[in-house]
């Protein structure tokens, strides 16, 4: 296993409220990290061997010091993850020069920032919770691209916007997007209390039919690398679930974890270093012996299924929410090609 990434939720504030959100974002919680722990975690981080630095929230923009945080980055790859859409205290405006003056003035060829789009106008305003915001944050998609900056577009699928899907691409792609990523939608944080937004069979079957006519149309080029193999069949090649492989995710009050997907905190970094939970954590160690091994154990579906090589049960952080903490060997994944969906 090779530590490639540190990312670090710097803040849960956030303007939006939006009806999926893993972090519950909205209002500051109780001792957020400061900026001397945030800078020895990216010292930490390159000891580590360190390449890329993920920056994300709640909005990393509300941060009064951000632009001293990205003063760190130097020698990493820096991603920027944001809504696009903030209010500094006069209502919601557009991202601010200062931060693409500083960000795009960078050093590293890997620095990106990627922007959060959930539907055309009416869906995103619903999903985020906040009217006008779709407006926002497309003007922010729009200075970032007059700059020929390096940028990405995240959207989460889910019950209100699974079926407008194509006709987003379509806007984002004339906008002159090149780069946009569908994100599985996790059972975590403020989603638990708005379970609406899951599939049913139906709504399941009707998204990978429209993710295969955006793949096999103009939308492929800005889609082809940012699908999820659950949401197409099983017939190209698999990858199997990456937790605990390079990347670790430390949240706003130093909680750790190792994956975006599984919220839950496994100690903190005001208690023990990095490189406790990146070589010696229990945690992290059984779930390398599970991807490396232990997956053969998986009970039916999957002990039997003849791709459980490259799949390995799939994602580790669905069957957990799915099944229970303690269910490590049960599958199948809740979403898994194979096996029915159900609501």
């Amino acid at each position: 296993m090779v530590f490639r990434e540190i990312a670090i939720e710097v803040t849960n504030k956030c303007a939006l409220r939006c009806l999926h959100c893993s972090s519950d974002a909205g209002q500051p919680i109780e001792r957020e990290l400061s900026l001397a722990e945030i800078t020895d975690l990216i010292v930490q981080a390159k000891g580590l061997g360190g390449k890329t630095l993920t920056i994300s929230g709640g909005e990393p923009m509300m941060r009064s010091d951000l632009l001293s945080i990205l003063h760190n980055d130097r020698g990493m790859g820096v991603r920027v993850q944001t809504s696009g859409c903030y209010d500094f205290g006069s209502g919601l405006e557009p991202v601010p020069d200062w931060f693409l003056d500083h960000f795009y003035n960078g050093i590293c060829s890997r620095d990106m920032i990627t922007y959060s789009v959930h539907g055309r106008r009416e869906v995103h305003d619903r999903i985020t919770g906040v009217q006008g915001s779709y407006d926002v944050v497309m003007e922010s998609i729009r200075k970032t691209l007059k700059r020929h900056a390096s940028m990405e577009i995240h959207t989460v699928p889910n019950s209100l916007n699974y079926d407008s899907l194509e006709g987003l691409g379509a806007s984002l792609q004339q906008e002159g997007v090149t780069k946009w990523h569908l994100l599985r939608l996790v059972p975590q944080g403020r989603c638990v209390e708005n379970g609406f937004l899951s599939f049913d069979a139906e709504s399941f079957r009707y998204l990978r039919s429209s993710v295969a006519r955006m793949l096999a149309g103009p939308l492929e080029s800005i889609l082809r690398n940012g699908v999820d193999k659950y949401w197409s069949d099983l017939s190209g090649p698999i990858d199997c679930c990456s937790m605990g492989s390079s990347s670790l995710l430390v949240r706003p009050d130093g909680e750790v974890t190792y994956c975006a997907a599984l919220k839950g905190g496994f100690g903190n970094i005001r208690d023990h270093p990095l490189k406790y939970f990146w070589e010696e954590h229990p945690f992290v160690l059984g779930i390398r012996r599970f991807l490396e091994s232990g997956y053969k154990e998986l009970s039916a579906p999957c002990g039997s299924c003849d791709v459980l090589d490259a799949c390995k049960g799939g994602c580790v952080a669905q069957r957990l929410y799915k099944y229970g903490q303690d269910s490590l060997l049960t599958g199948p994944d809740p979403l898994c090609n194979r096996t029915p969906t159900k609501k």
